[in-house]
Protein backbone atom coordinates (compact mmCIF):
# COMPACT_ATOMS: atom_id res chain seq x y z
CA UNK A 1 0.00 0.00 0.00
CA UNK A 2 0.97 3.61 -0.31
CA UNK A 3 2.18 5.73 -3.12
CA UNK A 4 2.62 4.48 -6.62
CA UNK A 5 6.15 3.23 -7.17
CA UNK A 6 5.46 2.44 -10.80
CA UNK A 7 5.68 5.17 -13.45
CA UNK A 8 2.79 3.54 -15.30
CA UNK A 9 0.55 4.24 -12.30
CA UNK A 10 1.74 7.86 -12.27
CA UNK A 11 0.82 8.21 -15.95
CA UNK A 12 -2.57 6.55 -15.44
CA UNK A 13 -3.44 8.86 -12.55
CA UNK A 14 -2.26 11.88 -14.54
CA UNK A 15 -4.45 10.93 -17.50
CA UNK A 16 -7.47 10.41 -15.24
CA UNK A 17 -6.85 13.78 -13.59
CA UNK A 18 -6.52 15.50 -16.97
CA UNK A 19 -9.78 13.95 -18.16
CA UNK A 20 -11.43 15.04 -14.89
CA UNK A 21 -10.14 18.60 -15.32
CA UNK A 22 -11.35 18.72 -18.93
CA UNK A 23 -14.80 17.36 -18.03
CA UNK A 24 -15.36 19.55 -14.97
CA UNK A 25 -13.39 22.66 -15.84
CA UNK A 26 -11.41 22.38 -12.61
CA UNK A 27 -8.35 20.61 -11.33
CA UNK A 28 -8.46 17.79 -8.83
CA UNK A 29 -7.85 18.91 -5.28
CA UNK A 30 -7.63 17.05 -2.01
CA UNK A 31 -10.69 17.73 0.10
CA UNK A 32 -10.40 18.55 3.76
CA UNK A 33 -12.77 17.96 6.62
CA UNK A 34 -15.37 15.25 6.93
CA UNK A 35 -15.27 14.07 3.28
CA UNK A 36 -13.12 10.92 3.13
CA UNK A 37 -12.48 11.01 -0.65
CA UNK A 38 -12.71 13.57 -3.41
CA UNK A 39 -14.57 12.68 -6.60
CA UNK A 40 -11.37 12.18 -8.57
CA UNK A 41 -10.00 9.89 -5.84
CA UNK A 42 -13.16 7.80 -6.16
CA UNK A 43 -12.73 7.66 -9.93
CA UNK A 44 -9.08 6.61 -9.63
CA UNK A 45 -10.11 4.01 -7.04
CA UNK A 46 -12.76 2.63 -9.40
CA UNK A 47 -10.23 2.42 -12.24
CA UNK A 48 -7.75 0.66 -9.94
CA UNK A 49 -10.49 -1.82 -8.99
CA UNK A 50 -11.45 -2.47 -12.62
CA UNK A 51 -7.81 -3.06 -13.54
CA UNK A 52 -7.38 -5.24 -10.46
CA UNK A 53 -4.67 -3.25 -8.70
CA UNK A 54 -6.66 -1.71 -5.84
CA UNK A 55 -4.95 -4.04 -3.35
CA UNK A 56 -1.51 -2.89 -4.48
CA UNK A 57 -2.01 0.88 -4.85
CA UNK A 58 -3.86 3.49 -2.83
CA UNK A 59 -6.00 5.77 -5.01
CA UNK A 60 -5.96 8.50 -2.39
CA UNK A 61 -2.17 8.42 -2.09
CA UNK A 62 -1.74 8.28 -5.88
CA UNK A 63 -3.90 11.39 -6.34
CA UNK A 64 -2.10 13.18 -3.50
CA UNK A 65 1.25 12.48 -5.16
CA UNK A 66 -0.12 13.71 -8.49
CA UNK A 67 -1.40 16.95 -6.95
CA UNK A 68 1.89 17.53 -5.13
CA UNK A 69 3.90 17.05 -8.33
CA UNK A 70 1.47 19.15 -10.37
CA UNK A 71 1.58 22.00 -7.88
CA UNK A 72 5.39 21.89 -7.80
CA UNK A 73 5.40 22.61 -11.52
CA UNK A 74 3.28 25.75 -11.11
CA UNK A 75 4.66 27.20 -7.91
CA UNK A 76 8.38 27.69 -8.25
CA UNK A 77 9.88 30.20 -5.83
CA UNK A 78 11.44 33.28 -7.36
CA UNK A 79 15.03 34.05 -6.45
Amino acid sequence: MGGPADKKIDVLVSLINNAYAYATGGYANRLRGDVPESLVEKIVGDVFAIVGIEADYSAIKAVQIHIKRRDALYYKPLK
